[in-house]
């Protein structure tokens, strides 16, 4: 506020002070007003916010199952679990080749007779991979 300004509200009769005061208090009001339409559109977001993590918490957390090298060994009759575990991950990794690549070698190794793809069938029909 400037000097100036307040020698003219000093020198201001009454009702021009209870003008200036009513002028005011309306300019306030609408303010508040607008923050209060605000404050309820905030409220009505909360509102939502809440139900949405109500449901969240319904949902059912499905975890990632991760396979067991070990069980896998001893579901084939592999002994060599290293091997095995190569060819899981490439398998996991996406990488079909190398994984059946692998098993074929482990197939040779173990002197088994199955086949590297029936290997890798067993190991998905288990839920180990």
């Amino acid at each position: 506020m400037t000097v100036g300004e307040v020698k003219d509200r000093a020198s201001m009769s009454t009702a021009a002070s209870v003008k200036a005061y009513l002028g005011n208090l309306n300019g306030v009001n609408n303010e508040i007003r607008g923050l209060r339409g605000e404050y309820k559109t905030m409220a009505g977001q909360m509102a939502s916010i809440k139900a949405m993590a109500a449901d969240a918490d319904d949902l059912e957390v499905v975890e990632e199952k991760k396979a067991d090298p070990t069980k896998a060994a001893k579901l084939l009759g592999i002994s060599d679990t290293a091997k095995l575990k190569e060819a899981m991950e490439a398998q996991a990794d996406g990488d079909e080749k190398t994984a059946l690549k692998l098993l074929g070698e482990l197939a040779k190794d173990e002197k088994r007779k199955d086949k590297a793809d029936a290997m890798l069938k067993a190991l998905v029909k288990s839920g180990l991979l």
